[in-house]
Formats: C-alpha cells, sequence, structure tokens
C-alpha cells in the first residue's frame, strides 16, 4: 500500500451567508489524491479510502464483497457510527468503455489527479449543501492513478469513488412510482407533490450556480418525510453568469421529460416538475 503524505493545510469551500463551511483534508501521493471532510478525517483510515478504487468491477445486478451493481452504478454502504455512508465508485457508460475500460478513466497529461470527477463532484456537493440545498452531506472522494510511471499504457489512466453520507429510509422517484402508481388513493396527489419539490430544489440549484447535467427520476430520491434530494453530480456545470440559467434550465426542462416518458410514468411529474423549476 501506498504511504500517503498528509498535508494539514485544509481546503475550506466558502459559501457567503452560508452557516458553516466544509473544510477539507488533503491526503497526496503520486499515485494519489484524496479529499475528506474534516468530520470525518479521524474516522475513516486513508488505506480504506484507497481501497474504494482497488476492487476490480463486478457484474450487473449482482452483489460481491460488499459491493452493489445496478446498471452502471456500483456502491457499497457503511455504518460509521450513528450515521451510514454511501460509498460509489465511477464506472464507464456504454456497452465498449464498459467492456474494455471498466472503472478506468483517463487522466489528459495536463491535468492532475486533484481535478478529476470525483474531486470536482466532492466540492460541487460541499457548495449545494451549504446553499441550502437538499443533497447529500459530501464525505471524501479519492482519485487512485492506475500503474506506475514504467508503464507507459497505465500511467494515464485512474480508477476513483465518492462517499457521501446516506439519505435514510429514501427511494428515487422512480421507484416510488412504481410503488404507488396502482393505490386508488392520494398517493398520486403525492407523487406530484414530490417532482414539484424536485423542481423547487432544481431552481434552487441554478440560483446557487449549479447545474445538474442528468436530472432524472433516478437522481431525485424522496425520504420518509417527503423532501426531496438531488444525487450523483458527476459532471455538473458551474455557471458562469446568471445569464446562463434560463438556458440549463430548459435543459433541466428537458432531460426530466425524456426520463418521465421512457418510464411511462404520468404527465403530472412533468407538470409539477416544471412548476417547481418556474422557468426562468
Amino acid at each position: 500500500m501506498t504511504e500517503l503524505k498528509i498535508k494539514r493545510s485544509s481546503i475550506y469551500v466558502h459559501r457567503e451567508h452560508s452557516p458553516e463551511n466544509i473544510g477539507f483534508s488533503v491526503f497526496s501521493s503520486n499515485s494519489s489524491y484524496a479529499l475528506v471532510n474534516a468530520v470525518y478525517a479521524e474516522r475513516l483510515a486513508v488505506d480504506e479510502i484507497l481501497s474504494w478504487t482497488t476492487q476490480s468491477p463486478i457484474s450487473a445486478c449482482c452483489e460481491e464483497n460488499g459491493l452493489v451493481r445496478t446498471g452502471r452504478t456500483e456502491v457499497r454502504r457503511k455504518t460509521l457510527g450513528n450515521e451510514s455512508i454511501v460509498i460509489r465508485r465511477f464506472m464507464r457508460g456504454g456497452l465498449l468503455a464498459e467492456r474494455f475500460l471498466g472503472n478506468r478513466f483517463f487522466l489528459c497529461p495536463s491535468r492532475t489527479l486533484a481535478e478529476t470527477r470525483p474531486i470536482a463532484e466532492l466540492l460541487v456537493l460541499s457548495i449545494l449543501f451549504q446553499a441550502g440545498l437538499n443533497v447529500p452531506l459530501p464525505v471524501a472522494a479519492v482519485s487512485t492513478r492506475i500503474g506506475d510511471e514504467n508503464a507507459v499504457c497505465l500511467r494515464h489512466f485512474y480508477r476513483a469513488a465518492i462517499a457521501t453520507r446516506e439519505v435514510a429510509s429514501s427511494e428515487n422517484l422512480l421507484a416510488h412510482w412504481e410503488n404507488i402508481k396502482n393505490r386508488p388513493d392520494k398517493s398520486w396527489d403525492e407523487f406530484g407533490l414530490a417532482c414539484r419539490k424536485a423542481g423547487i430544489q432544481a431552481r434552487k440549484m441554478l440560483l446557487a450556480g449549479v447545474f445538474h447535467s442528468d436530472l432524472h427520476v433516478g437522481n431525485a430520491i424522496v425520504d420518509a418525510h417527503g423532501e426531496v434530494h438531488l444525487i450523483d453530480f458527476d459532471r455538473a456545470v458551474v455557471l458562469k453568469s446568471p445569464a446562463e440559467r434560463v438556458k440549463f434550465g430548459e435543459r433541466l426542462l428537458s432531460r426530466w421529460d425524456r426520463s418521465v416518458l421512457k418510464h411511462g410514468i404520468t404527465s403530472l411529474a412533468i407538470e409539477e416538475f416544471a412548476r417547481g423549476l418556474e422557468a426562468f
């Protein structure tokens, strides 16, 4: 196991009017880079964080060594005291990319491990969490270079993972719809309200200067109290100016609508999401 040199100078993500700023401890070496929420730094060993990226991908729709694979997502849950965190490994999309690259990603020679996708997602989550959005609390992110300086074919590839605090007793809106669509009560009204809340969170997200690149019914989850949270901010875009909100708001609506139609969900989901978003 590579021994990491720990930088004690933390990274702080500041948000004006935020009740608190999230500090991150930095763990780095020539082959790995990790950010860990300072609150969790004493509870998560460095070796364990690195191990999130070392296992080989598992087959779809199965469970192995604590990992659960559904589609392109590999997750593991870990209990820390009285709470649970979700560890998500980054996987390739597309049939050919998944078959030949699996969980390996290309690292441009001009970039460092500190500029990789999980690190960016963790920082975006911290901005949104401090802005008061319903998003998971960021816990840690890690990127590990594959091979060494002598392995020319692999040294520009890396594996990655991110961990967030689990939203307890929750399910995504697609699963929620499947559970209530045949009920003869007011469940449809409750589902419509959940979609409206998803739109409200999307609006707050744009106001905070962030665009979710893949906001669909599977990336909005509802908890036991009926509150809706947005998840999976991989490849999120930080807006350059408020003027971009209109363009990206339209893209949010388009992506949401496609997912609703794809899964045969009531059009109420489209109407209520748009109402919550209140197009700019």
